[in-house]
């Protein structure tokens, strides 16, 4: 699911981390690999009641999920970054894989889909910028092998859904993404 469509369902910071658990649910079962975006203390970060009451939330999501990965059922990548980084910036990403102590390490933003799709089993394309980050991983869980490219990177032809955009732009302005 678009980050569009949850927050056009959304209706503040708590709301729209609520939506993205609960699609995030519902639509990974079973895939081998899934992400989720929870912007909620991000968009809170100016109201620090609200914005606790959202790391409170995210954590909730995180703990279950932590033990899933402890169990082996998962493996468990959380990132941490800030919302309007520097260039050269760096974040956070931690792993949970199985009986393995989670590691931790500062990742470049360049360095995490490389690092995912790695750990994932993708071959990396040697013209995608950026290395996985073999430290986050088992000895043997990376996959090494490469391929030239992924393929042409087009943008998909955008649907006409005025009312969508206009309310996807509404609700930027409201959360203090768009002046």
């Amino acid at each position: 699911m678009e980050n569009r469509e949850v927050l056009a369902r959304s209706t503040g910071g708590l709301d729209v981390d609520a939506v993205a658990i609960w699609e995030f649910s519902r639509l990974s079962s079973g895939r081998p690999l899934s992400a989720v975006y929870l912007p909620g203390s991000d968009i809170l970060r100016g109201n620090r009641t609200a914005r606790t009451a959202a790391l409170a939330q995210v954590e909730s999501f995180l703990v279950p999920a932590i033990e899933r990965a402890r169990r082996g059922e998962v493996v468990l990548i959380v990132l941490s970054a800030e919302s309007h980084p520097l260039r050269g910036s760096v974040g956070r990403m931690i792993v949970f894989d199985g009986k393995a102590a989670p590691r931790t390490v500062s990742i470049r933003t360049e360095d995490v889909a490389p690092s995912i799709l790695a750990r994932a089993g993708v071959p990396l394309a040697r013209d995608l910028p950026g290395r996985p980050v073999p430290s986050l991983f088992r000895p043997a869980s990376l996959e090494t092998t490469t391929v030239a490219t992924y393929g042409e990177r087009a943008a998909p032809a955008a649907e006409l859904r005025r009312e969508v955009d206009q309310e996807y732009l509404r609700k930027l302005k409201s959360l203090g993404y768009l002046n």
